[in-house]
Formats: structure tokens, sequence, C-alpha cells
């Protein structure tokens, strides 16, 4: 991690705190506009203003963190963001779904208010990520691994390597012209329907005239139908691509969660298994230091003399090594 205090150089960084997060992302990327409010509104503000997203970090995007959550993975420490979120810029994409981030006033790392650092993050805890306007969608990065270094630099659009055409115009802009234009071909189209249908009425005879009003004024209903299904379609596929991409990071969220309850299960039943050992061993030395040793007491009469009264004895503590030859000789 690197901490440096950096000043700002984009004149829309002026609209957020001096030194949180949101100022220090606006002051390294020109592009971001003002007006999108604290980190955790920034992602569906950018939706707003026209900004393009995505569920999948690319080098350049802005990734928006939910407020008051805590990042504590393998790549961030446990801590909380805010309650407001947090906000910064992907610099390097890693393995798996890692990705570099620079940032501004993140103290888990060692930052603070007007520092930037730098961090490898994952999808945990992530809302989204704001693309550059007019940059297609991973033109940013040059794959995996690819680290882009510092983005003091990057304060205009034209900043980023791309056509002229997509420097000047912000996708917002682009997709306003596509109205535009989809609503002059349909003026154009309605204005040639009047016409054939005034053409028609002036060529034939009263009836005749009704009948090609009403036909015409139906296919000027088909032809706008037809002019304004293309952008429902397109904004349709978008937003299936986005519900596709966000049901993506949700199982991949909870295929993580199972893996490490499954992980902590295995790991509590091993632990269980070897207390159950050693207090079996235990229990069997105990047992075999208390247990006293086989012994008898043999009496046998006087063989000799008769008098049924006992003549000699072993040892009560020498056990009988042969008991069967002992029996034949004495009995028992």
């Amino acid at each position: 991690m690197v901490a440096t205090a950096v000043s700002g150089s984009n004149t829309n960084a002026s609209s957020y705190t001096n030194g949180q997060c949101t100022w220090g992302v606006a002051s390294l990327l020109g592009w971001v506009p003002a007006g999108l409010g604290n980190a955790d509104t920034w992602f569906a503000n950018a939706v707003k203003k026209g900004l393009s997203t995505s569920m999948s970090p690319s080098v350049g995007d802005v990734v928006v963190y939910q407020g008051g959550t805590s990042p504590a993975t393998a790549y961030s420490p446990a801590a909380e963001y805010s309650s407001s979120g947090h906000v910064a810029v992907v610099t390097a994409l890693g393995p798996g779904q890692t990705f570099s981030v620079r940032e501004m006033n993140y103290s888990a790392d060692g930052g603070g208010p007007g520092i930037y650092d730098t961090r490898v993050s994952s999808l945990v805890n992530v809302q989204g990520f704001i693309e550059p306007p007019g940059m297609p969608a991973g033109a940013a990065g040059s794959g995996a691994g690819s680290a882009t270094g510092s983005l003091s630099n990057v304060s205009t659009d034209c900043a980023w390597n791309v056509p002229l055409l997509g420097c000047i115009l912000s996708q917002s802009a682009v997709q306003k012209l596509e109205g535009g234009l989809i609503m002059f071909g349909g003026g154009i189209i309605l204005m040639l329907g009047v016409g054939l249908v005034v053409i028609g009425a002036l060529a034939e005879t009263k009836a005749g005239r009704t009948v090609e009003k009403v036909a015409g004024a139906a296919g000027v209903g088909k032809v706008i139908a037809t002019a304004a299904a293309p952008a429902r379609v397109v904004q349709g596929q978008r937003q299936r691509r986005t519900q596709r991409q966000a049901a993506t990071v949700q199982t991949q969220r909870q295929e993580q969660s199972r893996n490490e309850a499954e992980a902590h299960q295995r790991a509590t039943r091993r632990a269980q298994l070897r207390v159950q050992r050693a207090r079996a061993r235990q229990a069997e030395g105990r047992a075999k230091s208390t247990t006293p040793p086989r012994t008898r007491v043999v009496y046998r009469q006087n063989v000799r003399g008769g008098g049924g009264h006992p003549a000699s004895y072993r040892d009560a503590n020498r056990p009988i090594e042969n008991k069967a030859k002992y029996d034949a000789v004495f009995g028992d």
C-alpha cells in the first residue's frame, strides 16, 4: 500500500467534500460529473446521468462499494466502510475476481482524508462499476494482471486512447442523438404518409378518399411502431445483460459462503474427533493403572500327616506359573 497526498485537477471535484473518497476519485478522473452525491448514491445517479455501468471491472472504471459493510476478505483488512459508502478507481485487473484500486480516505490501509492509497480488492460488497463515457467495455485494460500505474494524469475524456468521436461525445449524448434521429425519421415518414393520403384522396372519389385515408393512417402507425421497435429491443437487451451479470455475481457470492461454511464444519469435526480420542486414551491409561495383579492364595493339606489343617501356602503376591501342574500335585 502506497499513501500519497494529491491535489485534485478536475473542476467537478469542487462539488464534493475536499479530502473524501468522492473528491479523490473526481480529482483523478476528469469525466466524473458533478452532483453524484455521497459514495453510496454514485451508481444510481450515474445511471440517471446517462453513464454506462457494469457488474465486472475494467481498468479506469469507478468501483462503488455499499455503505456500512465489512470487506473482511483475504484482500482487504477487517474494517467497515462508512454508512455513506466508498468509491475508488480500478487501476489493474488481477487473477480470479480481484482487481487493484486507487482511493482516498480509506483508513483501514493507513490512509485518511486527502491521502491516496492503493490496495487489492474483490467483488465482495461491490454495488457495481461506472464506466468512462465513450469507451468500449474492456478497452481500458490490457488483460488480467496488467497494471496501468498512476491515474493522476487522467483528467479528460481524451486521455483514453479511443477514436475522436468517442472522445468528444459522451455516451449520454450519443443516446440523445440516436433518439433524435429516430424521432426525425418518424416525422419524415409521417409526413410522407400524410402526403400519400392527400394525393390518393384527390385522385379518387369521395368513398375512395375515405378508404385511402383509413389505410394511410394504419400504414403510418405501423411505420412509427417499426421505427420505435429497435430502441426498445436495445434497451431490453441491456437490461437482460445487467440482470444476468447481477445473477452471476450473486451466485458466486453464495457459492463462496457455502464453501467457507463447509470448511468450518470439517475443521470443527476434526477437532472434536481429536478431543474424543485423547479422552479415550486417558481413560484407558487410568483403567490400566488401577487394575490389581491377578493373585491367588492357595492352601493345601498336609499330605503326610493328614491332619486337615493347612500345612503350607503360596505367596499371595506370586502368581501361579503352571496351574495345571500345581493342581495335579497339590490339588485345589
